[in-house]
């Protein structure tokens, strides 16, 4: 204002602001705003602005607007000019030299045209970690045993999955504020595959109570008969997440079964914690199951009476699902079992997909364009892996 009569006559006028990094200086303003120049000229706004950019195609035959640019064209010239500054991304744990994380968001952030890599950091050491997620290009990670309970201490904030899970198995850097955030997304891992294939049962299921309802039927002995279920099998980490996916799915109280053959007490301790049942045996169950999620390390025989239900299953048009957690071997004896019954099984490469592409989301808010590109890569490195270990 003192120098506002001087200005007015300037022909040139230089406005100076600090900021941390060109991304800070395209991402900070609030409110968000779409900025746009028209024509060759504007192209460069195109490469600024961050807010619903339009884009062209390779494979049309012409732009929809003079200056459109395609996605690769936008994501090279913000390399060129910091915008989008190279990144490391890690998989903290041991042993995980057979993961196929490398494969997976590699494929991700080259589908995404961004710079960033994603590396194996085999330790068992948290100060390692430490060091790593200190670093300035330290840009998120995957965590694997031993580390998902002791990443609560490197984290400045949690999600609330991870806080209800008990265990993060992904870091994210918060580019603005330096910060890192804990989630977990093992429970989506097992909440996005198995949704589809019994979301048909469910409804099924709801439409008949409702007709019971109706009809005034109140035997109580009936009601838990038809009562639709899911079932966890085992109580550590992955039991966990599997118990919070089912609860998004709907089942609470005795709809949520928990079986741990090896110690009951850990069974009844996992069941209280997530509002569940735990269960000395899973033959002959009153609830009709409608799925079976493994979490055990070994192979496990589930009784004729889980696949025949005395025709409750048939009523709603189901079959029983079958999940493993398990992605080595491919060919698990439940899987076997499942695929003899003519059940459908879920393998725990469709759960690692799922929860990777999920992370894939949590760095780059764009994981759900790759996830058709991501399947297809993993499941062929996942066949070159089987046809090596047949050799």
């Amino acid at each position: 204002e003192k120098n506002s009569a001087q200005t007015a006559n300037a022909h040139v006028l230089a406005l100076q602001a600090r900021v941390g990094s060109l991304y800070g200086a395209v991402h900070e303003a609030e409110p968000r705003m779409i900025v746009l120049a028209m024509g060759a000229e504007g192209q460069v706004t195109r490469v600024m602005n961050q807010v619903l950019t339009p884009v062209t195609h390779p494979l049309l035959p012409a732009a929809a607007a003079p200056g459109q640019m395609s996605i690769a064209q936008i994501e090279q010239a913000r390399r060129l000019l910091g915008v989008v500054s190279p990144r490391k991304f890690y998989l903290f744990g041991s042993p995980i030299s057979q993961s196929p994380s490398p494969c997976m968001h590699n494929t991700g952030f080259e589908e995404l045209h961004l710079p960033h890599r994603y590396e194996l950091c085999e330790t068992t050491d948290l100060e390692v970690v430490r060091q790593h997620v200190q670093r300035d290009d330290f840009g998120g990670a995957s965590v694997t045993m031993p580390f998902k309970r002791k990443m609560f201490e490197l984290v400045d904030s949690m999600t609330p999955a991870a806080r209800a899970v008990g265990a993060i198995n992904t870091l994210s850097r918060d580019l603005r504020t330096g910060k890192i955030e804990g989630n977990n997304t093992d429970w989506l891992g097992i909440c996005i595959p198995l949704r589809p294939l019994i979301a048909p049962a469910l409804q099924r299921a709801q439409r008949l109570g409702q007709q019971q309802r109706q009809r005034g039927d109140g035997d109580a002995e009936r009601k838990e008969r038809d009562e639709v279920a899911a079932l966890v099998l085992g109580a550590g980490g992955t039991a966990r997440a599997a118990c919070y996916a089912l609860q998004q799915l709907g089942f609470t109280g005795s709809s949520l079964i928990v079986f741990n053959p090896r110690t009951k007490a850990n069974g009844e301790a996992l069941a209280a914690e997530f509002g569940g049942v735990c269960v000395d045996s899973i033959d002959k169950l009153p609830q009709t199951v409608l799925c079976v999620v493994s979490t055990l390390p070994v192979d496990f025989v589930l009784p004729d009476s889980l696949f025949e239900q005395d025709g409750r299953l048939a009523a709603l048009e189901h079959k029983l699902v079958v999940f493993d957690v398990r992605y080595y071997p491919f060919v698990t004896g439940l899987a076997q079992q499942a695929e003899k019954r003519g059940c459908p099984c879920v393998r725990g490469i469709h759960m690692i997909i799922a929860q990777g592409v999920a992370q894939m989301q949590d760095w780059t808010c764009r994981g759900r364009i790759v996830d058709e590109r991501v399947h297809s890569a993993v499941h062929a490195w996942y066949q070159r892996k089987l046809e090596e270990s047949s050799k």
